[in-house]
């Protein structure tokens, strides 16, 4: 991960959707957007994938996670993330939820699945993201969708969302260095 400190980040006044949540953008301390090169290979071992339709562009990336200063500096990101929202509880939030409240209803950059390594959850839109090869030419979103890959990953901090009993931090893979691996196929020519 780059040298970016969340203490110093500026995070904007929520503005209300049409649908009733709120969001904030979030910026460094000159008020530009936030990208951070995680370091890598990253793995994908779901793909990018929609829960309600996979033709969306826009999409679910989590990625596996080995190294723990990576994941300590999530969970602290995380701790920066709810101590800013208990401060700012009034506007940020509809009625006056306690401390206990606001912790629940984060929902932590990482995610832990039973069997599988600590993942970050990011978005990508698969209409925008820059894909890259091995020799940093530019190329297409893989079939696969980024399974089966070893993946260098830059991410922009986009916003902090607000809907109805969750809320959280927005992360959206912007560039995607792809390393595919080589997969045999199992079966051998007699068959």
């Amino acid at each position: 991960m780059t040298e970016t400190t969340p203490t110093d980040w500026q995070i904007s006044a929520p503005q209300t959707g049409k649908k009733g949540g709120k969001t904030c953008l979030v910026y460094d301390a000159g008020r530009k957007p936030i990208t951070i090169n995680l370091s890598g290979p990253l793995r994908a071992p779901f793909g990018s994938s929609n829960f309600e339709d996979n033709e969306i562009p826009r999409q679910n990336l989590d990625l596996s996670l080995d190294e723990d200063i990576l994941i300590t500096k999530l969970q602290e990101i995380d701790e920066i993330l709810v101590r800013h929202a208990i401060q700012n509880r009034e506007t940020l939030f509809n009625g006056n939820p306690t401390q206990e409240k606001i912790r629940e209803s984060y929902r932590s950059l990482l995610r832990t699945r039973e069997g599988y390594k600590p993942m970050l959850r990011t978005k990508v839109n698969l209409d925008k993201v820059r894909c890259w090869d091995q020799e940093n030419e530019k190329r297409n979103v893989p079939e696969a969708k980024f399974r089966n890959a070893d993946l260098f990953v830059k991410i922009a901090i986009r916003n902090l969302w607000f809907v109805s009993a969750t809320w959280g931090l927005t992360l959206e893979a912007t560039d995607i260095k792809i390393l595919e691996d080589n997969i045999e196929c199992p079966f051998q020519a007699d068959f």
